[in-house]
């Protein structure tokens, strides 16, 4: 008769609450790239980089938990123009992340911070509302350089009709 240990059986129930990015790697898989594709770079150095925690958010992002195991899969996003333009996207359900091809590992740790720290809903499991042309979602541009600024407006106003773009 074999009795377990309370962080034995958490850890079977839970899963490990800290994980290397070594470990992520061989949870997951590449769905439409390679592993010498540059978005498949730049995400394994950015979660090299952040803390343990922000690890974990990323894990909440994509797969809705912060626990390993997790089977994750990463795709191509297409773009309709200019990717640094676009927040990396995540279905929850299917454990998958999909990336625009960024022009540089800067831009997609700012992306992939910004969404991982920002989108707190999974899913649609937010209570669905209309939403005031006041609350619309608004293009930010903090920190970004003044070239991209004015191509991802360029972009944002062919799409909408304004402006000459």
């Amino acid at each position: 008769f074999h009795l377990t240990t309370w962080k034995d059986f958490e850890l079977k129930v839970c899963g490990r609450p800290d994980f290397t990015v070594k470990e992520l790697k061989e949870w997951t898989t590449l769905d439409g790239l390679r592993l010498g594709d540059t978005r498949v770079q730049f995400l394994w150095q950015v979660l090299e980089e952040i803390t343990p925690s922000d690890r974990r958010a990323f894990l909440r992002f994509v797969a809705g938990r912060e626990r390993l195991p997790v089977k994750l899969r990463i795709m191509p996003l297409f773009c309709k123009g200019y990717p640094d333009c676009y927040l990396p996207k995540a279905a929850t359900c299917f454990f998958a992340l999909e990336l625009p091809d960024y022009s540089t590992v800067d831009v997609m740790r700012e992306k992939l911070l910004y969404a991982i720290m920002n989108c707190s809903d999974i899913d649609t499991d937010f209570r669905a509302r209309e939403i005031d042309e006041d609350e619309a979602p608004q293009v930010v541009f903090d920190e970004m350089r003044q070239e991209d600024q004015e191509v991802c407006t360029q972009y944002a106003c062919s799409l909408t009709g304004d402006g000459d773009g």
